[in-house]
Order: structure tokens, then C-alpha cells, then sequence
């Protein structure tokens, strides 16, 4: 890392590239070799070494959320399904990280599955702290997701666990807006 912080790529590639022969199987001289790539703005490049990487420690979620990160950074949308993959085997593993929901929630936007963007960023908003966010996009979530799967019933709690932490007026404000939909919806029947 050295040479790469003092923008030496050329030698910290050529010294990673000589770790690498000297312990061809060692996950971590990839991870390295691929980062080094992607902070270059080599994306595309740094694919291969990631893969090598989670191939080499398929159990290691921060390898396999590198790997997904780079996948969708390469902007080329023939990867998202790997992307998603790798982000799904993390997050069953750390459902607690919000980078990996952040991520997620932009490669199923990529994909236009609109539910599945809803209930990641529902989940990356509430590790976030983001409550409101959380709570709009996990009731999105539930109207979308098919009924009584793992992930509607995971929106499902997620709206419960913050619509408690909603203050006294939030709350109000939210009946009071619940209170007008269905006013309106009483008039449109009417009209019909």
C-alpha cells in the first residue's frame, strides 16, 4: 500500500503481482490487488481479482461486498445479477450493514425490481437512522413484495418498528394524512 499512496501504482501492482506468485491462493493479495485497481478507476480491471479473492474465502462477507461493489461500479448491467448474489450470501450473513442495503438497494434499482429497491433501502435507511425513510419505503415494500414472503414480513416489521419510534406529532400527522385518504377515496366512490 505504500506505493499506492504515493501514487506509485505501477510498483504496488508489480509487488502485489509478485505476493500473488509467491502465494497464488492467498484471498487477501487479490482483495489488495483489486482495490488497488479500483482506486485507480480501473473498475472493470479489478473484477477478476475480486472474484479470485471470494473464490479463494467464499465465507468472508467484507471480500464478497468489495466484489458486489465493484460489480455494480462498473456500470455495466450484465453484472448486476452477480452483484445481487454475492450482496444477498453477505447481508444473510451481517444484516446489520447498511453499506451492503445501500448497495443493494442501487443494483435493484438498476434492475427496475421496484420492491426489492423499497425493502433494501427501507433497511439501509433504518440502520441509518433515516426512521421516516425507513418507513415509507418499507410500506412501499409491503405493498409490492408478494404477500407473506421473508421479505414482506421483514418490511412489515420494519414499519412497526418505526411507526413506535415516530414522535407524538409525527404520529398525528400521520392519521391525519391516512384520515384524508380515506376521505377522498369515500368521495371518489360516491362520484363513481
Amino acid at each position: 500500500f505504500g506505493y499506492q499512496q504515493s501514487h506509485r501504482i505501477k510498483e504496488a501492482l508489480a509487488e502485489i503481482d509478485t505476493l500473488i506468485a509467491e502465494e497464488p491462493e492467498n484471498p487477501f493479495y487479490y482483495e489488495t490487488k483489486g482495490q488497488i485497481l479500483f482506486e485507480d478507476g480501473r473498475v472493470i480491471e479489478s473484477l477478476l481479482p475480486y472474484q479470485k479473492a471470494v473464490e479463494f474465502l467464499p465465507d468472508s462477507t467484507l471480500l464478497r461486498m468489495s466484489y458486489a461493489r465493484t460489480l455494480i461500479s462498473s456500470e455495466d448491467d450484465q453484472y448486476l445479477d452477480e452483484a445481487i448474489k454475492n450482496l444477498e450470501l453477505a447481508l444473510k450473513a451481517e444484516p446489520d450493514d447498511s453499506f451492503g442495503w445501500k448497495q443493494a438497494s442501487i443494483a435493484y434499482h438498476r434492475k427496475n425490481d421496484e420492491a426489492m429497491t423499497h425493502y433494501s433501502t427501507a433497511q439501509h435507511f433504518l440502520l441509518s437512522g433515516n426512521i421516516r425513510g425507513a418507513m415509507v419505503n418499507a410500506k412501499k415494500a409491503v405493498d409490492m413484495l408478494p404477500k407473506d414472503s421473508p421479505h414482506w414480513i421483514k418490511a412489515q416489521d420494519i414499519m412497526m418498528v418505526t411507526q413506535s419510534n415516530l414522535s407524538d406529532a409525527q404520529k398525528k400527522k400521520q392519521e391525519e394524512q391516512q384520515e384524508e385518504k380515506k376521505e377522498q377515496r369515500k368521495k371518489e366512490r360516491q362520484r363513481g
